[in-house]
């Protein structure tokens, strides 16, 4: 583990391309189930101050609380990671079978899965159910996504014949693979809402603001993250 600082600025950059990739406003209620203590949890909830909108805060992840939830017709968003995705997928196709009513595709517009890579076959299955998945690539040290689809973009992806595929890099961020483009090789990124460095041990953005993630993927000729 590692101490990473994130300023005001950076949370605010990084909520105001996410706002823009998502049309977020005040009208909007986040399902908050992550827990607050990682960025996918805390995020939530600076979003919705930032913007307004509401949240309905979950201690813990349980699917039926979930699906009860998304069928009152309130929750416009929510945010998973692939673990939870899973269970809520998993109890959707037995214990709670059919729960899903059909007030969910009006409200919900966007369920964003990140903090790993996602199978294919998930995405696919929960789309099925009416779950408008949103997958998204990011990290605690760019205060949460650095590429993210809107939600039409995500719902045009097929998930088994792209394997691996997000999308667009939100607005103002810069990508680029240490190999060059077409290549698969390890990522970096330079974006307003990367972290400026570690607090408890050495690493960071270089001199130029680029910063090696550590993780692999391939920037295609459009642009679109795999």
């Amino acid at each position: 583990a590692k101490l990473v600082p994130l300023r005001l600025r950076q949370h605010a950059a990084s909520i105001e391309a996410i706002s823009r990739r998502l049309d977020l406003s005040a009208d909007d209620r986040w399902l908050a189930c992550l827990p607050l203590h990682h960025i996918g949890g805390l995020a939530i909830v600076l979003r919705a101050l930032f913007t307004g909108a509401s949240v309905s805060l979950h201690e813990r992840f349980e699917a039926e609380d979930v699906v009860d939830e998304l069928n009152a017709g309130r929750i416009t968003h929510a945010s998973l990671v692939p673990t939870l995705l899973g269970r809520l997928v998993g109890a959707l196709d037995g214990p709670l079978a059919g729960s899903l009513s059909g007030r969910l595709t009006g409200s919900l517009r966007c369920v964003l899965i990140g903090g790993a890579a996602s199978e294919p076959e998930l995405l696919s299955r929960a789309r099925a159910m009416g779950l408008p998945v949103v997958p998204t690539w990011g990290m605690t040290e760019a205060a949460s996504q650095l590429a993210t689809p809107s939600p039409t973009e995500a719902a045009a992806i097929d998930f088994a014949a792209a394997p691996g595929r997000i999308g667009r890099v939100l607005d103002g961020v810069e990508l680029r693979s240490s190999s060059g483009a077409g290549r698969e090789d390890q990522l970096e990124v330079r974006a307003p809402q990367l972290f400026d460095g570690y607090a408890d041990s050495p690493g960071g953005p270089d001199a130029d603001g680029w910063f090696a993630t550590g993780d692999r993927g391939v920037i295609d000729a459009d642009g679109r993250l795999w």
